[in-house]
């Protein structure tokens, strides 16, 4: 497959889009694109996770579109239908893109949000957390809290996560539709705008990102986050996720853990927004009730 560029991505993917409206916003020097059905003054804020795109929130953007909330789902840079980051070396980092998400969120004048964040998105709503951003509550998907720095890494991911190929700005089509069907798990039928927009994503954002989280030079200690911010953070795992560890995330010390415990799907893999909606569905909007 030739690698689609990010305006063929958003265009593959507009059958997935069946309300609200696609729209634009230039942040330092990188165009977003965001999905967003604008409701009331609350938001509920979609952030995806590597090597994905926007658009796999099309579950809930469908059921929640005619209630109360607004809903803003965003494509990071150098994926999906955004450009590629202007400044690789800093935006394609984890800090990186919760600065890009604040500036984005500044600018639609946008304020106390829930942030429901899947995977490399959880990590990016921590990130803000960290900082001291108004932030009614955030849901964790497929999330372990971990770094910056690798001690963690071997206890939080499956070995087939931390040996993916796909991680590498090298990666093959081949290998980077392997790692869609490991992120979306046993779906009967896969969009195929989910591999385009893995193919599309800059190989430098993926190596960059895994890179710098490693390093451990900038960016803060998740673990301590979950454990000291008062906000509620819900966190929802699927009992067979193939690339993160439930066990690591339900031994993990949560200062404000919704429902005082880890819900587990079972039967879902790393996406269980995707495998099973209405299950997930109706726990999302049970913590938007307890959140708003």
């Amino acid at each position: 497959m030739n690698a689609p560029g990010h305006r063929e991505v958003s265009q593959q993917a507009s059958a997935l889009r069946r309300v609200g409206e696609e729209r634009r916003a230039t942040i330092d020097g990188v165009s977003l694109r965001y999905w967003e059905v604008r409701r009331g003054p609350r938001y509920l804020i979609f952030l995806h996770g590597n090597s994905m795109c926007k658009e796999v929130f099309y579950r809930q953007f469908d059921a929640f579109s005619g209630g109360e909330w607004s809903l803003l789902a965003i494509d990071l840079p150098g994926h999906g239908g955004s450009s590629d980051a202007a400044d690789p070396a800093s935006q394609y980092t984890i800090p990186g893109y919760a600065d890009l998400v604040l500036q984005l969120l500044a600018e639609l004048e946008i304020a106390n949000p829930v942030i429901l964040g899947w995977s490399l998105g959880g990590n990016i709503a921590l990130e803000l957390a960290s900082r001291g951003t108004a932030i009614a509550g955030i849901m964790l998907v497929g999330t372990p809290p971990v770094g910056p720095g690798t001690p963690d890494f071997a206890a939080a991911f499956q070995a087939r996560a931390l040996e993916s190929p796909a991680m590498g700005a090298e990666a093959t089509d081949q290998e980077l539709v392997d790692f869609v069907q490991d992120a979306v798990g046993s779906l009967d039928s896969v969009p195929e705008c989910f591999a385009a927009a893995a193919i599309r994503t800059d190989g430098r954002a993926r190596e960059t990102m895994g890179t710098h989280w490693a390093e451990g030079t900038s960016g803060h200690d998740q673990l301590s986050v979950i454990a000291n911010w008062q906000g509620p953070i819900a966190c929802v795992m699927g009992q067979d996720d193939a690339l993160a560890r439930v066990d690591f995330v339900e031994k993990a010390d949560w200062g404000n853990l919704w429902k005082d415990e880890v819900q587990v799907l079972p039967g879902s893999s790393h996406a269980p927004f995707l495998h099973d909606p209405g299950r997930f569905n109706l726990l999302l909007r049970d913590f938007l009730e307890s959140s708003g």
